[in-house]
């Protein structure tokens, strides 16, 4: 039987002549492989990145107008005449109406609210600068505030952002 020592040093060497250059730690091809692989994830994670913010925004319920209950849907599982149907209408209607009432008298009260406590304030303040300033300087100093007041973020369409400035 021959020599299996002869034999496994002579099959090692010709096994495969790349290993030496890949398992080298600072290889040139390992680092090309490497670099190749993480721009392959980078761009496909870009690409899914893409097409997820497109879906998202379509998707997105505030991108839609608020359509009001299914009555369809509604009438189907409560299993209601037509007749039914349009008296649920009418009154959710009817209720959602009273809300929007409601919620715009609370608005108002609260900026009344508001004005008032501004207008407090601007008292106690003049009070206080009528010690040292007289009425034209006060009048003056609020002018100079107003003009030099920073913008403040407005998230939704106002009409008194372009009445006052």
């Amino acid at each position: 039987m021959p020599s299996n020592n002869h034999n496994s040093e002579f099959n090692s060497s010709f096994d495969n002549p790349y290993d030496n250059v890949t398992s080298a730690p600072n290889s040139p091809i390992r680092g090309a492989i490497v670099m190749l692989f993480a721009i392959l994830v980078s761009v496909s994670g870009m690409l899914a990145a893409a097409n997820s913010y497109g879906n998202a925004n379509q998707n997105h319920p505030m991108n839609k107008k608020h359509q009001g209950p299914d009555f369809d849907a509604i009438s189907t599982q409560l299993q209601l005449t037509g007749d039914q149907t349009e008296q649920l209408k009418t009154l959710l209607k009817s209720h959602h109406e009273s809300r929007m009432q409601e919620r715009q008298s609370q608005q108002q009260k609260r900026q009344g609210e508001h004005q008032a406590k501004r207008e407090s304030h601007k008292q106690a303040l003049d009070a206080e600068l009528s010690v040292f300033l007289n009425k034209e300087q006060i009048t003056d100093l609020h002018e100079i505030l107003q003009k030099n007041r920073p913008p403040r973020p407005c998230n939704q369409p106002c009409d008194h952002r372009t009445a006052s400035n």
